[in-house]
This record gives structure tokens, sequence and C-alpha cells, in this order.
């Protein structure tokens, strides 16, 4: 109990404590006016020294310093002093030093309290004094066995009191702790609220029985409401809506997700009927103590009205669908015209001029045509329809595909090989996006391999279907691996720059796996070539 142990300070808990104790001190002198009157009319035993004289004295004095004292931690080490001085000598003039093991500990938490541990120490050498100054007085009648007692008894009552000040220590550091950990949890929390007000999009945050616990700004404006979220249950506060118009639990669906749900295909109504499309991103929160350390202690959104959004998205894609429809066929006629005249150039030997300009026509043209293909491609990739299925003869489509490459493969002065070694059967999913990606693999190997091999693949696997596209050209360099699957990407390479393309055709393929409901994967080396395959997997 060093001086670093001084609770001289202004906390609350330190206060509240410091004033029980001296409420203490302040009874203290009824205690003891009380206990001198038992003694006066002989109904307990005092002090051998006792004196009404003495009594009435001291009591006096104990009365005036003891309900004197201040609130607080206002006071003076001299009145302390003088307290104990007055209540030592009543100890051992009126009642006699046993009374001190009742009284001591409280006033030695007082000490400790208001003056810290070195006035303790003073205080306790004090007690000492006034227990050899009984020992003293009394030898002529007990003698040594009298000062032993004293003696046992100063042993006593220090360690009471020092016990008993060690528990208020104790209690102050632990409350302090708290007191700190609560003002930083405090702290963080309002820097966390001020951080999510500042954000547009709703933040929401729930317990793991799905009651609102956090909430921004944004979300009260997003539900347009000015009432509290707090303590609702996110299912009443979003009412969802999903296809066929079924009533959907924003809950069960996170309660239910392995991983970062991310919806946009679910409608809010309010209560006047008005509705509003919804993107959500919901994540769970885990627990990072004990044995609960993976168990979800809630779940967090963000909530955005994408509702104007989508609607140009619709608007946009039908656009696109109704533009690239309406151009297939003047661009057919255009490009059947300019072959046709092409034809008719050579064979009237037109002069070479007209013949390169017919040429150079002829391939703008099939590439606007090819642009054409790959918008569409990408309006059907990014609408919400829903998926049409049929059964497919694995063997027959690449077969097909073999067929229809093979001579473009040629031309390229490139071997196409048709790696199929079983017999694969069928499979029921959408005819048109499996040979759309099928298609753009083997287009994106023809434009990017000079020299070497493109190798088909489809084989049976333990998780489906597999598909793949190999060849042996320039490769991706790693800095372009995770980008090539974005719309309109385009790498800096100047292989690529070399050849034509809308940079549309990995990002619809992508879209289109997703439909299927797999994911391409991508492996590649730089001048040794890459592969893009993905599996289907076989209907339950």
């Amino acid at each position: 109990m060093g001086e670093a142990y001084s609770l001289n300070t202004n906390s609350q808990y330190n206060s509240q404590v410091n004033t029980t104790f001296l409420r203490v001190a302040r009874f203290i002198p009824f205690v003891m006016f009380a206990y001198g009157l038992f003694i006066q009319f002989g109904i307990v035993k005092g002090s051998e020294l006792y004196s009404w004289q003495a009594f009435v004295l001291l009591i006096a004095a104990l009365f005036v310093t003891g309900l004197t004292q201040p609130d607080g931690y206002g006071q003076s080490p001299f009145r302390q002093f003088a307290y104990y001085l007055i209540f030592l000598s009543f100890a051992v003039f009126v009642t006699g030093i046993q009374s001190v093991l009742l009284i001591w500990p409280p006033l030695s938490v007082t000490t400790v309290m208001n003056f810290g541990s070195r006035s303790y120490w003073w205080s306790t050498l004090l007690l000492f004094g006034f227990t050899l100054l009984d020992s003293f007085l009394k030898w002529p009648l007990y003698g040594a066995r009298g000062a032993v007692e004293d003696l046992a008894l100063f042993v006593t009552v220090t360690i009471t009191a020092g016990i008993v000040v060690a528990i208020a220590l104790a209690q102050m550091v632990d409350h302090t702790s708290l007191i700190r950990i609560k003002r930083r949890e405090s702290l963080q929390y309002n820097r966390m609220q001020v951080l999510i007000n500042s954000l547009s999009d709703a933040i929401l945050s729930i317990n793991s029985k799905g009651i609102i616990k956090l909430y921004n700004s944004a979300a009260l404006d997003l539900l347009d409401t000015n009432k509290s979220l707090s303590g609702q249950k996110i299912d009443e506060v979003f009412k969802l809506y999903g296809q066929n118009n079924r009533r959907t639990s924003l809950f069960d669906l996170i309660d239910g997700a392995n991983r970062t749900l991310n919806r946009e295909d679910l409608i809010h109504r309010f209560s006047d009927g008005e509705r509003m499309r919804l993107g959500i991103t919901g994540a769970p929160i885990h627990s990072s103590f004990g044995k609960s350390q993976h168990a979800r202690e809630g779940y967090i959104f963000i909530v955005r009205d994408i509702t104007k959004s989508k609607s140009l998205e619709e608007e946009r894609d039908e656009f696109i669908s109704v533009i690239s429809h309406e151009l297939r066929t003047p661009i057919t006629i255009t490009e059947a015209s300019i072959s046709n005249m092409q034809v008719l150039a050579g064979r009237q030997e037109a002069s070479p001029d007209i013949v390169k300009g017919l040429g150079e026509a002829h391939e703008q043209v099939v590439y606007l045509a090819k642009m054409i293909n790959d918008l569409s491609a990408l309006s059907r990739a990014e609408r919400g329809d829903k998926l049409e299925t049929e059964e497919i003869n694995l063997d027959d489509l690449m077969q097909s595909l073999y067929k229809e490459y093979a001579p473009q493969a040629r031309l390229a002065h490139l071997l196409l090989d048709l790696d199929v070694t079983e017999k694969l059967g069928v499979i029921e999913t959408n005819r048109l996006y499996l040979e759309e990606i099928l298609q753009n693999f083997i287009a994106n190997a023809l434009k990017y391999t000079d020299k070497g091999s493109i190798t088909l693949h489809a084989s049976r696997s333990e998780q489906g279907f597999l598909f793949a596209v190999k060849d042996t050209g320039a490769g991706i360099a790693k800095t372009d691996r995770d980008k090539v699957f974005e719309k309109f990407y385009r790498s800096e390479d100047y292989r690529t720059r070399e050849t034509g393309g809308t940079g549309l055709g990995l990002y619809v393929s992508e879209k289109l796996a997703a439909k299927l409901g797999t994911t391409i994967k991508l492996s590649s080396r730089l001048h040794h070539g890459s592969t893009f395959s993905f599996t289907l997997p076989y209907k339950k």
C-alpha cells in the first residue's frame, strides 16, 4: 500500500465511498455517548481508567470534531489528526482500548480516501502510541499480561484495518478501470456514430435475434420516418417482397447465408402502398472471445434505394436490345452488298483503290456486326430474365463448336484440338448462354494466339461437367488477370492493342456464367498461353 495508491481523486465512486465512511465517523460520537452512559450507570464495563469527568470532556470534543467534518475531500489533516487523538483518548479513558477494533477500520478508509497512504501509516503509528500509553497506565494493575493483550489487540486492529483498506483500494482500481473502459467504449461508439451518420447509405446493425441496435440518419431518410428504430425487429421495419410478390424475411436471408448477402431484387412496400427497390448488402458480426469466437453476435446491413438506377438500367438494356435487333438487318444487308461488290470488282479487274476501299469497308462492317452482337449479349447478360433451360447433348455441342471454328483455326495456321475422351451425355441448362461462353473463349484464343494450338476440352468431374479452352498464345500478365473480366477493359499490352475488340466478351461471359450458377477460372502465364474453364454442376 504505497503512496502510488492514494485515492485522493475526483472519482465519483471514491466520493461515494468516502461519504459513506464519513457518515460512519459522524455516527461514532452517538455510539460512544450511548456506550459511555451504559458505563456510567454500571450496565457495561468500561476502561479501568474511567472517570465521569473524562467522559464528559471527551464526548463533547468528539461531538464537535465528528459532526463538523465537511463532505467530500475538503477535510484538513489537522482536523483528522485531532479527531483521532480525541477518539483514542476516549477509548483509553472511557470505553476501553478494545472499542478501537470496531471503529478503527472505517476511520482508516476515510484517511486513505482523503490523505493517501502516508497519512494512513501516521495514524497507525498514533494508534500504536496510544496502545503503549494504555499499557503503561494499566501496568500497575495487569503488568506484562496487560501489555501483551494490548499488543495483540493492536496487531488485530491493524490487520483488520489493512484488509478493509485493501478491499477499498481494489474496488477503487476495478471501478476506475471499468469507468475508463466505459469511457473508451463511449468514445468509440460516438466516433462510429459520427462516421456512419456521415455516410449517404443506410447502415443498420441488429443482434442475433433480429433486433435493431444501431442505425444512422440515412436509415431514417430511407424509410421516411423520424421515429426511433432501436428495439424494433428488422422485418417489421423493412417489409420486403421478392419474386411473385412473396413476403421475404431479411433476417432469415442473412441468418441462413454462409457468406456476405448481396441482393438487388427485393422490394420494400410503404404503408401507403408506394414501392422502393433496395440494394442490400449484409454480413455477420462474429464474436471475438472465448469458445464462441465463431458464433454470430449479430449482423450489419448497408441498404440503398436503387429504384431509379435499376429503372435506368432496365431502360438502357431495353434500348440496347431494341437497337441491336433493329441494326442487324441493315448491317447484314450492307455486309452482303459489300461482299458482292468485292466479287464483282475482282471479276472486272477494278482499280486497286476500289478493291482496297471495299475491303476496308467490309472489315469495318464486320467489326460493327460483332459489336452489335456483343451489345446484344451484354443486354441479355444484365437482364434479370428467368433462366430457361433445356436438355443439351454435350457430345453433339462440342462437335458442333469444333466444326464451326476449325476452318478459322486453319486459316490462322493454328491447330484446333477437341479433347473429349469419354461420352459426356446430356446436361440441362441454357443452350444460348453455354454456347456463347465457349464461343467467346474460342474467339479470344484465336485472336491472341499467333502459333501453336487451341484445345477445346470437356469432361466429367466430381463437381459436374468441366469445360475448358486452352491456348498457347500470348498469355495474360498478373496485373491484368483481375481486370480482364471488367466491362470494356483493354490491356495496355501492344498485342492486345493490335487486335480489334470491344472489351465486352469476357465481361459478358462472366455474367452468363453467374446466371448458369458457376464461375469462370483463369489460369495464365505470360508468353505461355491461357486456360479459361468453368464447371456446371450435375442436376440434383
